[in-house]
């Protein structure tokens, strides 16, 4: 993962209160924003919190891997094995 799970909750919980402040700014203002149109905003923030921070390392692993892979010179291999 891309940050620890404990930040993770953290975010979240975090993402949960401001959703629902915001919704409380609104209505000062005289922007009526539904309960359900809340949640969904906050379940959609949460959900693309934690696509980020799963997917950014997984994309970071596939590339170091690659890299790893595309860094070999089968020359190399070839002449340390003779070697040994």
């Amino acid at each position: 993962m891309r940050i620890s799970r404990a930040a993770l909750l953290i975010v979240i919980a975090f993402t949960v209160v401001a959703a629902v402040e915001l919704r409380t700014l609104f209505e000062l203002f005289g922007l009526e924003v539904s309960p359900v149109t809340t949640a969904l905003i906050t379940v959609v923030a949460i959900v693309a919190i934690v696509l980020w921070a799963v997917l950014t390392d997984l994309d970071a692993a596939d590339s170091e891997s690659d890299d790893d892979e595309s860094g070999t010179d089968p020359e190399s291999n070839a002449e340390s094995v003779r070697t040994a």
